[in-house]
């Protein structure tokens, strides 16, 4: 993942799908993640849309963000769909899930602004 991110707040591992508008992301946590955490790997992961080039982002709303299952593991599955995109915002909504993606562990909504 092409993200300025560092260590120890880079989530967004391994990009491991995109297909139209939805793409799944690795993501790694050095401990259990707090919700705000599960949120900022799914932003982290938005970048798996763009081109190789490395861009900076912002995030400008967060709408029905829920954290609906306890967690116990430091690698998950996040899943991002892209819903709207006027310029340079975009809408996306996201569920982290469990590796073999049977169980949901957060939802929620995000816009992001990205800096040409």
């Amino acid at each position: 993942m092409n993200i300025p991110h560092l260590p120890p707040i880079k989530f967004a591992q391994e990009k491991i799908s995109v297909q139209d508008n939805i793409a799944k992301v690795k993501v790694c946590f050095p401990s259990i993640p707090t919700l705000p955490m599960l949120f900022e790997s799914a932003a982290q992961s938005s970048a798996a849309f763009s081109s190789e080039e490395s861009k900076e982002g912002f995030v400008i709303s967060l709408k029905d963000i829920e954290l609906l299952n306890d967690l116990e593991d430091l690698e998950y599955i996040a899943q991002i769909k892209k819903e709207h995109e006027f310029g340079q915002i975009c809408e996306f909504s996201f569920e982290i899930l469990k590796l073999d993606e049977k169980e949901k562990f957060a939802k929620g909504i995000f816009t992001i602004m990205v800096k040409e």
